[in-house]
């Protein structure tokens, strides 16, 4: 699988307002950042530096301008290692997690089931949860822990999730829901593998999106009021034979305010391979409330 970090990027240049139940961005621009003082409208946090661990906030140079792209990192954004799934909320709070790259050098295995996040007003990275692993969790087979990261604004509850111990046979994954005000886990599906997940309001339902790890599948599980889940995941569409490899797994999961669904796929096979070019297909999909089924509209920019 090549690097996680190819893409993991948030950029605050056009923060959408809507009302709740709504396939919304309600992102701020955390406080801290204006010491940096980068223009907003050129700036983004990223997780996908190849040559910076951690969290980054970067700039990139204006159009008329022979500069290069500035970078601003605070002294407590390398603690966790390199990062993958990143998630911004309408408090300005950054939540972060640790994906290994290449090696486990920098990423210790124990810890790769913790989630991070910024202070909104100093920017200092501290842990905020440290995830239940199952008995026994690491193994050669698999190096990885957190794998996606979803946020529900309208009752500040933090999706997760992991494939912490899992091996070739065994699926021991967990998906989590966390409510971000007390950091209590309200709800979990066991013995999942899952990677890339979102929360989308289609057809007038509120419901988790989630991709397979072991396959193309993009499931989906109802939610309800307090962000728990309801019922049992159902299988929704998937990625496979689309796109230049034809087996791709769901990297990241977003709906758009039309409910334009996009689905950023890559390769996924459980191992750590050095990054040598960027290998990531956007797939953009729209439910048919006529066909009872999501269309593929086909491959973004």
């Amino acid at each position: 699988m090549h690097r996680f970090q190819t893409s993991f990027v948030l950029v605050f240049c056009c923060v959408l307002g809507a009302s709740a139940q709504s396939n919304r961005d309600c992102r701020t621009v955390p406080s801290f950042i204006q010491k940096t003082e980068f223009d907003q409208q050129r700036a983004y946090f990223t997780t996908s530096e190849r040559k910076i661990m951690g969290l980054v906030y970067a700039e990139l140079p204006a159009a008329d301008s022979d500069k290069k792209a500035r970078t601003w990192q605070h002294p407590s954004w390398t603690k966790a290692g390199w990062l993958g799934p990143m998630v911004i909320t309408e408090k300005g709070e950054v939540w972060v997690a640790p994906v290994p790259v290449v090696n486990l050098l920098h990423n210790k295995p124990e810890e790769q089931n913790r989630i991070w996040k910024t202070d909104k007003k100093t920017g200092e990275l501290k842990m905020a949860i440290d995830l239940p692993r199952p008995d026994s969790a690491f193994n050669k087979q698999n190096p990885y822990g957190l794998l996606g990261m979803g946020y529900d604004c309208d009752n500040a509850v933090l999706y997760a999730s992991s494939v912490f111990g899992s091996t070739l046979n065994e699926e021991k994954g967990r998906v989590f829901a966390i409510n971000t005000t007390d950091m209590r886990i309200i709800a979990q599906m066991d013995s999942l593998d899952a990677f890339g997940v979102g929360i989308g309001f289609i057809n007038g339902e509120k419901r988790l999106y989630f991709g397979a790890a072991r396959n193309g599948n993009i499931l989906s599980v109802g939610l309800k009021p307090d962000g728990s889940f309801n019922g049992t995941p159902r299988v929704e569409l998937t990625l496979e034979g689309l796109g230049p490899r034809g087996d791709d797994r769901a990297r990241k999961i977003r709906f758009a305010p039309d409910g334009t669904l996009t689905v950023h796929g890559v390769e996924f096979y459980f191992n750590l391979t050095a990054p040598t070019e960027r290998q990531e297909t956007p797939y953009q999909f729209k439910y048919s409330p006529e066909q009872r089924r999501w269309v593929f509209l086909g491959i973004g920019q």
